[in-house]
């Protein structure tokens, strides 16, 4: 354990009165910073420790916070001719990371963590005798409640000599049956040196001994009671990629707990952790740190569960020591305390693990493309489809009696606008980690597609006509309307796979699910093949037209028909509509006033001419359109409505603290 040098206790100021924290009032507002410093043997350098424990529910911002956000921790030494500091502080574990009331995301720490940085010790001067201050600035906040302002002094005096670590250096924490130890494995080819771009291995071992064992390790804590599984955590990765933790034990036992079934490890049991260099990586010595928790039983009785913080110095551009870097073990920790920490860095954005496979991650891709086809033909005959069905049998009746070779290349340029889609949707997986569906959670995606929708909705009515095929020079509007263009064809496949994004047939989730787990060109063949799936029902009938022959033969039912899917495709609209903030909803409602117009404008016109004529048709219609943007978003919301953030404690007394004005409104909802 570290030596506590000094104890700082925060309190809080609430309503212009000051209460203990120790006392019943404190609901858990206990703060507590110790401050220590212990020195290398052989060497005239040390590291400096701030250990701060906050209580339940508060959290401190980081050292590293973007400006712009909630106010920067800072840690600032005393000047000092008996010592320099080395480097900078860093934290044992990574920064929470969310999007608060901020232009930028807030970083924060929560519970009980360390701040560390090394400190070279002058000449001739013993660090027995060295007292180190400073004083720690920040501000530290109840979850989306109350901030206190920290401006605390410390005092941290020597701890005595750090402890030495090397591959071979086995660690007995207290009240257990258990030795362990910890190195890094570098490839061979390697030799030893670990350059950007690298890869290796963390490696942590577990030795039971006097006959007991350690039970199998899992993801997350259990939550009944009972006997407890191995857990295992990197807590500050500094942006490396770190990969899908492996067990390598000895036979193992199924036997039964109280709180269901665990594997007994019989024996010595070590994890491997593969991870990676970013390419970027610096020449230096990174710190890296996790939790393990533990319990060692015999088959009659069971040690108390418990756990521990380690630490690990990973050289990056210089020679590793013989034998690979060591872990060093450092305080106890209870179980709970390693639960939540595990629980932390699995839920962390900064630990960058390799994806999960999901269901599929046992098979291969001969087993997972079948599926990924399969379930993009069924993709046809979801719900998200069915109001653009009626386009495509529209289409389907019109191509009756058309040559055979222009069937197939109408169907082919549909089924390319399919393609196009999911393609989009594998960059976008690749690239930019956008999962299937996210798109509509974007707000300014489901705008547009309502306005899509909409105007092809009104289409049915023959308010105007899709496509329309301007360019050509047809002699009568009414020729041009039965034509099908190509650019048409491409546009509503694309519709068509866009509006079944939302939904998730059968076997697509899975099959993203691994495909995003996979390399690149793995990811994009998936999707090709969910494309493809999509798409081989309208190459089918491109291929053999003669299947449009068991269709009815065009008469005044379309003209039914058509209205009738006019009304679908309007139902559409009013189902997006719902997905968008209630707030937006006249202004959508305007926008689509908009389009409307635009799109009664391009049908009233005669549909024959030139280039020219043409251009000028789509330029006055698009300006139309950009003028309702403007209008509907811009100039009524303005003026309907401040620019308002959600209220929080944190943001006011960020704002107030920069000097600006707040006006808070309140409200009732009755």
């Amino acid at each position: 354990m570290l030596t506590s040098t000094a104890l700082v206790s925060g309190q809080l100021t609430k309503f212009g009165k000051e209460f203990s924290p120790f006392g019943k009032k404190s609901g858990g507002e206990e703060f507590k910073m110790e401050a220590s410093f212990k020195s290398k043997p052989g060497t005239n350098e040390g590291t400096l420790t701030l250990n701060l424990k906050l209580g339940s529910h508060w959290h401190i911002y980081s050292l590293t916070q973007e400006a712009g956000g909630p106010i920067r921790t800072k840690i600032l030494l005393d000047d000092s001719s008996q010592f320099e500091l080395a480097g900078d502080f860093e934290p044992d574990s990574d920064p929470v990371t969310k999007q608060e009331s901020f232009s930028v995301p807030s970083e924060y720490h929560e519970g009980s963590f360390n701040w560390t940085a090394p400190v070279v010790f002058a000449d001739g001067v013993d660090p027995a005798t060295v007292e180190i201050k400073g004083k720690l600035k920040g501000q530290r906040c109840l979850d989306g409640g109350s901030c206190v302002l920290v401006n605390e002094r410390f005092v941290a005096k020597y701890g005595g000599e750090e402890a030495v670590f090397n591959a071979s250096s086995k660690f007995h924490p207290e009240r257990t049956h258990l030795l362990l130890s910890g190195k890094v494995i570098l490839p061979e080819s390697a030799k030893g040196l670990l350059n950007p771009g690298g890869t290796g291995i963390i490696e942590i071992t577990a030795e039971p001994t006097d006959g007991y064992h350690l039970y199998e390790r899992q993801a997350t804590a259990p939550d009944e009671a009972g006997n407890k599984p191995v857990l295992l955590a990197v807590t500050k990765s500094n942006d490396w990629e770190f990969g899908m933790i492996e067990n390598v034990a000895p036979s193992a036992d199924k036997v039964k707990v109280k709180a269901g079934e665990l594997t007994k490890y019989k024996g010595t049991v070590s994890w491997r952790v593969p991870f990676t260099v970013p390419k970027d990586a610096q020449t230096k010595d990174y710190l890296f740190a996790g939790v393990l928790g533990f319990q060692t039983c015999t088959d009659a009785m069971c040690d108390p569960p418990g756990g521990t913080k380690w630490e690990l110095s990973i050289p990056v551009g210089k020679a590793m020591a013989s034998g690979g870097a060591a872990v060093a073990w450092k305080e106890s920790l209870s179980y709970s305390d390693v639960a939540k920490s595990n629980e932390a860095a699995l839920a962390s954005a900064n630990v960058k693990a390799k994806p999960n496979a999901g269901e599929y991650a046992d098979k291969g891709a001969a087993f997972v493309l079948p599926i990924a086809f399969l379930a993009g033909f069924i993709l046809n005959f979801m719900p998200c489809v069915l109001p653009v069905i009626g386009l495509k049998l529209m289409s389907f009746v019109h191509q009756a009696g058309e040559e055979p070779g222009k069937v197939f290349k109408l169907n082919l340029v549909f089924a390319l606008g399919i393609l196009a889609v999911f393609m989009v949707l594998a960059a976008l997986a690749v690239f930019a980690s956008f999962g299937w569906g996210e798109a509509f959670e974007s707000t300014l995606f489901k705008i547009i597609m309502i306005g899509v929708v909409f105007a092809f909705g009104i289409s049915f009515f023959g308010i105007w006509e899709i496509p329309i095929p301007g360019l050509a020079n047809s002699s009568t509007a009414n020729e041009l309307a039965q034509k099908d263009g190509y650019s048409g064809q491409f546009f509503k496949g694309v519709l068509t796979t866009i509006l079944a994004t939302p939904c998730a047939g059968p076997m697509l989730i899975p099959a993203v699910i691994w495909a995003v787990a996979q390399p690149a060109w793995m990811t994009f063949t998936v999707f090709l093949a969910l494309g493809l799936g999509m798409a081989v029902p309208y190459l089918i009938i491109g291929a053999f037209p003669k299947l449009i022959s068991y269709l009815p033969k065009p008469g005044p039912w379309m003209e039914t028909f058509k209205h009738v899917m006019g009304f679908v495709m309007l139902a559409t609209v009013i189902f997006l509509l719902n997905a968008v903030s209630s707030k937006l909803t006249t202004a959508v409602l305007v926008f689509l006033l908009f389009i409307a117009f635009a799109c009664w404008m391009l049908g009233r016109e005669q549909l024959e001419g030139g280039l020219a004529k043409v251009f000028k048709r789509w330029a006055v219609a698009t300006a139309t359109i950009a003028f309702g943007v403007w209008f509907s978003f811009f100039a009524l919301l303005s003026s309907h409505e401040l620019n308002y953030e959600e209220y929080s404690r944190v943001a006011l007394d960020s704002h107030l603290a920069e000097g600006r004005t707040v006006l808070v409104d309140f409200t009732a909802d009755w």
